[in-house]
C-alpha cells in the first residue's frame, strides 16, 4: 500500500486535469496514470506524454497488458505516435525520430488499430521521408481553409 501523505504519478495526471489544462504534459508513463492520460485523450484533452516500446505494434502489446490493461476502444484516442531510436550517423551516435506514424482509429471487423506511417527516417541520408499522406495534416487544412498538403 501507500503511506500516508504519498502522491503518486496517477494523483497528480488527475490533480492536473482538474485544473482544465490547455496541453497536458506526463514524463514517461507506465502504470495507473496511463489510464487516466488516455480517458483524458478520449475526451479530447490535448496530452503529450512518453511510453518504451520499439514499434506501434509492441506499443499496443504493452499498453494493453498489465499492469496498464488499457481496452482497445481507449488507444484509438492516441492520434500520432513517434517513435525515436539511437542511431549511428556520421560515424556518432544520435538520436532520430525513426517513424511517425498517425493512428486512424480501430478497424471495426478484426479490430486491429488502423496506423499509417506519415514519415519515415533513411538512417543512409539522414534524412526524413513523407509517405504521402497524413489525414490529420489534411483535416487541419480544410479547418483552416488551405489546400491539402503535398
Amino acid at each position: 500500500g501507500r503511506r500516508a501523505g504519498e502522491i503518486d504519478l496517477f494523483d497528480l495526471v488527475r490533480a492536473a486535469l482538474r485544473q482544465r489544462p490547455q496541453v497536458l504534459a506526463v514524463g514517461e508513463v507506465r502504470g495507473a496514470e496511463t489510464f487516466t492520460l488516455f480517458q483524458a485523450m478520449a475526451t479530447g484533452q490535448a496530452c503529450h506524454s512518453t511510453f518504451h516500446a520499439g514499434s506501434v505494434a509492441a506499443l499496443v502489446r504493452r499498453l494493453e497488458s498489465p499492469p496498464i490493461g488499457l481496452p482497445r476502444a481507449l488507444l484509438a484516442a492516441l492520434p500520432i505516435v513517434v517513435l525515436q531510436r539511437s542511431e549511428w550517423v556520421g560515424g556518432r551516435r544520435v538520436r532520430r525520430v525513426a517513424h511517425l506514424t498517425e493512428i486512424e482509429g480501430i478497424d471495426p471487423v478484426g479490430r486491429e488499430l488502423l496506423a499509417s506511417p506519415v514519415f519515415t527516417w533513411n538512417n543512409g541520408r539522414d534524412t526524413w521521408t513523407y509517405q504521402g499522406r497524413s489525414a490529420l495534416l489534411e483535416r487541419a487544412a480544410r479547418s483552416r481553409g488551405v489546400g491539402a498538403p503535398d
